[in-house]
């Protein structure tokens, strides 16, 4: 983004990245910085690598890859020579009977607790005897979107209450954890994998609280 002053001059600005109240760390250093003047030996010079390494992290000679600019696009951008995929949006069939998607989010609440919930939010890798190709996906659903869940709408009765369990049911399926069996392919592409590991974990699941949650 390009402003222009009266005098014409030009100021070239990134979009920005923080836009709550909150101070930036930059300030937060600085302040931190300021107040404490007896930082200029050896802590001061440790502070001054540790903030430079992320900037010396992004040259192509460590990360193997140019920096993206930051933009507002609604799509994945990449660095040249990356590649995205999406390969377990919500719907794909896990476990159970493996039962497809069907368009339009008409799958049954008993399909949906076999299949991949809804907003996928935080996720973690567990690698398979140590390979980067071959691991566990764990997969938080953090939310759900009940108008894409239900095409026609919930369905209420005059008094408003719900008169369709088993809508209740497929928001309660799509909530919870996906653990999915993944690896790639000889294209290099990641798959679902048919996996007795696979499963998914919802409100509805029966679980044992131990230790201090017990009880």
């Amino acid at each position: 983004m390009t402003e222009t002053d009266a005098n014409n001059s030009h100021y070239h600005f990134e979009a920005v990245q923080n836009d709550s109240a909150n101070d930036s760390f930059e300030s937060v250093l600085a302040r931190s910085i300021q107040r404490r003047t007896l930082i200029k030996g050896g802590i001061g010079a440790a502070l001054a690598s540790m903030t430079t390494l992320p900037l010396a992290g992004c040259g192509r000679s460590r990360m193997d890859f140019a920096a993206v600019a930051a933009t507002d696009a609604d799509t994945i951008t990449l660095p040249e020579g990356f590649q995205a995929q999406v390969f377990i949006p919500w719907g794909t069939p896990i476990t159970g009977r493996y039962p497809p998607y069907r368009d339009g989010g008409m799958n049954s609440g008993i399909d949906q607790e076999q299949q991949v919930g809804m907003h996928h939010d935080g996720m973690h890798f567990f690698p398979i005897k140590g390979s980067s190709r071959h691991g566990l996906l764990c997969i938080n659903h953090e939310y759900i979107d009940t108008k894409v869940l239900h095409p026609n709408g919930m369905t209420l009765n005059t008094e408003g209450r719900r008169t369709r369990p088993d809508e209740v049911r497929k928001e309660v399926a799509a909530h919870g954890v996906s653990v999915i069996e993944i690896g790639k392919d000889e294209k290099g592409l990641w798959r679902v994998l048919r996996s007795p590991f696979n499963r998914r974990i919802t409100g509805a699941t029966p679980m044992v609280f131990k230790g201090p949650a017990a009880g």
